[in-house]
């Protein structure tokens, strides 16, 4: 048994492609069954919140003010969306995946995936947006 570090949260799977995505890991874990397929670096502070898109081809992951898309096959990190409200810890995709809720401080951004721009902004929470699902098409 090899042992990691002690904090961890086990966070979405994506069961149709035999993914799992961890932030930390298990206390105590068998290393002989653990396979990193990359590793995610360059965050301001913890990451707080990941979501798998609809599809399965994108990762999206929030930490402070910011979250960050990857391809999940090329493992390449595509856009950098600047949230501004501190920690980001709920994110839901559109059932298209052309969408991005996050949920931060009294809020909730809505931004167009494609050209990372966020186009609405939903105000009245009086706290952290904790959770968050897409109801629609859009």
């Amino acid at each position: 048994m090899k042992t990691f570090c002690s904090t961890a949260r086990v966070l979405p799977v994506l069961p149709l492609l035999g993914f799992l995505f961890a932030v930390g890991f298990a206390e105590t874990a068998n290393a002989a069954e653990l396979k990193e397929l990359g590793r995610w670096s360059g965050f301001p502070d913890w990451v707080t919140s990941v979501q798998f898109s609809p599809n399965g081809k994108t990762l999206a992951a929030g930490s402070y003010d910011v979250v960050k898309l990857r391809d999940v096959e090329s493992q390449k990190e595509t856009a950098t969306l600047q949230v501004r409200g501190g920690f980001n810890h709920a994110l839901a995709f559109s059932p298209d995946g052309s969408q991005l809720a996050i949920g931060t401080y009294q809020r909730i951004d809505v931004w167009d995936v494609a050209n990372a721009k966020r186009f609405k902004q939903l105000k009245g929470s009086k706290g952290y947006v904790r959770g968050l699902i897409w109801n629609g098409e859009r």
